[in-house]
């Protein structure tokens, strides 16, 4: 039998190129679809790189899959009582340090939430507290800094106090570089107001740069020769900032959607912004004496912070004007690309790191208040950078 290879191989051929072609045209597809995913744009201006973000985030809206492992508080025992909550954080190890502003104290406990020891007390000597209220644990040393008014509290990372630096004024918010400088938002009254400022200052109080100035418009009104009324209703707009690597910051003004990412000179790396509109600000919130403060329009956020992979959290609504209602964060990765949005459950005296969230709770039956811990059971894939733009 005689078989005609010039019919056999045309067909075969075209099959041949068809199965080569088709995976190709595929694969293209799906990349047109991954680039084409996110709507947003990129530009520069002044030389620095602006990330001009849709109203949308790229991968749309997550919930973190939270399962408590760990509660710690008792009535009955002295080391695990706490008066007022004002921070919480983990370090490298896993334990767990709770700083109580109303006790005068820092609480540490392993990761199991076996007490360990009390660093600090009640008193205005070497390594005790008047009011303490915000505590940061170096990544890299362990060292930590406590906020104490005006001044920020070093100790070693065993807990024994090793100094102290005398702020000018009292910082709101504060973090700490790989330098060993501090970052302070400072709160400064000056003959047209009241302003905030983000400073980078030396261990001897000394300010090294002063990166942004910004109003900061609250009502005050003098009762007397040496007393004043302030009302902070928590809808002013405010200056925020996270640390998120090394020497460099993220920070916001929130009467409009930009944050920039910053060094300790000042120097501008990064700008990142997201297309929304500003809301009115309705009643109830506009009625008694300190609506003659409020701005016209809700700041576009309220607070910032980043967990330990450099994703940023942006809260979106006033934690004073809505306490029991879960927090709506807007996610963005380091390089200032809009990941997620999510609900949580606690929008104070949280952090999350190695795949936990760390938040203080009250207990409804007792009133008791305790820190609980919760594995994030979708931790592992949740991303932090905007691959579909790539």
């Amino acid at each position: 039998m005689r078989i005609n290879v010039r019919r056999f191989w045309r067909p075969a051929f075209v099959l041949f190129m068809i199965a080569s072609i088709v995976p190709f045209v595929l694969c293209m597809h799906v990349q047109a679809q991954k680039k084409s995913a996110w709507k947003g744009k990129v530009d520069v201006e002044d030389g620095v790189k602006v990330i001009k973000n849709p109203e949308k985030p790229l991968y749309g809206e997550i919930k973190f899959e939270l399962e408590e492992d760990l509660q710690i508080g008792k009535e009955d025992d002295d080391n695990y009582i706490f008066e007022r909550i004002y921070d919480v954080k983990a370090d490298r190890d896993g334990n767990v340090y709770v700083l109580d502003g109303k006790a005068g104290r820092i609480q540490k406990y392993d990761k199991k939430g076996t007490y360990l020891q009390t660093i600090g007390k009640k008193g205005q000597g070497p390594g005790e507290f008047q009011m303490p209220f915000g505590l940061f644990i170096h990544p890299k040393t362990g060292l930590l800094y406590v906020q104490d008014m005006i001044r920020i509290k070093l100790f070693d990372s065993a807990g024994k106090y090793q100094k102290e630096t005398v702020l000018r004024t009292y910082p709101s918010e504060f973090s700490v570089d790989d330098d060993g400088n501090l970052w302070v938002v400072a709160n400064k009254q000056m003959e047209k107001g009241e302003f905030k400022s983000l400073e980078v200052v030396g261990i001897k109080g000394e300010v090294i740069s002063t990166i942004v100035e910004v109003p900061y418009r609250i009502y005050t009104k003098r009762t007397g020769e040496d007393s004043t009324i302030t009302v902070v209703t928590g809808f002013e707009h405010d200056l925020h900032f996270a640390k998120i690597e090394e020497n460099t910051c993220i920070y916001g003004y929130s009467d409009k959607y930009e944050l920039s990412a910053v060094d300790k000179s000042g120097k501008n790396l990064l700008k990142f912004r997201k297309e929304e509109s500003a809301k009115s600000i309705v009643a109830p919130y506009i009625k008694g004496p300190a609506a003659a403060n409020l701005p016209k329009y809700e700041p576009f956020f309220y607070s910032i912070f980043a967990d330990d992979v450099m994703r940023i959290y942006v809260l979106k609504n006033n934690v004073m004007a809505a306490k029991e209602k879960p927090k709506e964060f807007d996610i963005y990765s380091k390089d200032g690309y809009f990941l997620y949005k999510t609900m949580l459950p606690y929008g104070r005296a949280f952090c999350i790191k190695n795949g936990y969230l760390y938040a203080r709770h009250i207990l409804e039956d007792t009133g008791l208040e305790v820190v609980k811990r919760f594995k994030i059971k979708n931790w592992s894939s949740i991303k932090n950078s905007a691959e579909a733009t790539k």
